[in-house]
Formats: structure tokens, sequence, C-alpha cells
């Protein structure tokens, strides 16, 4: 008869070593462990940095899609468009509205969103002045691109448009699409 091989390493006294104290067990054993502890750590930064873009009343916000537009179609037949000019120094915001008599409404809404970050949208009321602008004080003028919406309180029209904080435009103009 001829010798049998040996399936497992043995030392020189003659004893067989230990599966865990053997290279390749923890080799193989390695890379499915590996595996679990990334998915742990992907599971924990979902959770931890949701995506917010999503909202949760996505059907509703397509609905109301049709009676934006209409909106936006009442500003343009009534000849509405907005001159909005920002002042650094006095840290305010104003709205020059044509065709928008501010004696009768004297406040508008103004909406300004983020495109990506929720937490830097802000809501504001732009008030009448004696200058014939909707003027808003801010606290901080914001930095980045915004999606800007004007309308006033009864909603009969609304203005929307994009403003860019970052650069050094004064003056932009937003027409009814």
């Amino acid at each position: 008869m001829s010798p049998t091989p040996q399936s497992t390493q043995t030392t020189q006294a003659g004893k067989p070593i230990a599966w865990y104290k053997q290279f390749w067990p923890w080799f193989i054993i390695f890379f499915p462990a590996l595996a679990v502890v990334a998915g742990l750590i992907t599971v924990a930064i979902a959770f931890k940095y949701s995506d917010s873009l999503v909202k949760d009343n996505w059907y509703k916000d397509g609905k109301a899609i049709n009676q934006r537009l209409d909106k936006q179609k009442q500003a343009k037949a009534l000849g509405i468009n907005a001159l909005i000019t920002l002042d650094r120094d006095k840290k305010h915001l104003a709205l020059t509205l044509k065709n928008v008599d501010g004696l009768r409404s004297n406040s508008v809404n103004v909406s300004l969103s983020h495109p990506t970050q929720p937490e830097k949208d802000r809501e504001y009321q732009a008030y009448y002045t004696p200058q014939g602008q909707f003027v808003i004080q801010l606290r901080v003028i914001p930095s980045g691109f915004y999606h800007i919406a004007i309308n006033p309180k009864n909603t009969e029209w609304k203005l929307t448009g994009t403003l860019n904080f970052s650069n050094d435009v004064v003056n932009t103009h937003i027409q009814p699409r």
C-alpha cells in the first residue's frame, strides 16, 4: 500500500495544526466579512444622510403643475414682470413689479428655494414702500443659485425665475413664462 496524503498541516511532532491557526481559512473568511462590514457602513450612511430631493407629496405636486402654469399665464396676461435689485450694503432685496398696484396689494410673498439643499429654502414677505418697490430685509445674503417665486396674497398670479447670489449682478429681470 502507498501512504495516503495528509489533508491537514501537521507540526514536526505530528500533531495537526488547528484550523484557526492556518492562513487559508482566514483568507477565505476575510472577503465575505469585508462585504458585510461595507454593507453595514453603507446602510448607516444612507440613514444618516437621507435623500431629501424626493418630496413625500410628489403626486400632489405633479397634479398642481397645471395650476401653477395657469397662474403664470395669468401673470403674462396681466403684463406683470419683475426687476429684482440686490443691495449688498443694506442687505435688502427690492422688487419692482410692473403692472402691480402696490397700494392695493401692500405685500407679496417671495419664496427662495435652493435646488439641492432644502434647509436653505426661505419664505419672505416683501412690503410696498413709498419708492414704488416691494422690499425684503435680509439677515444674511444667500450665496449660490436659487429659484424664486413671487405671488400676491390672493395667489391670483405667480412669477417664477432664477437668481444667482454668487455673481455680482445687481439687477435681474423675471418675465412670466
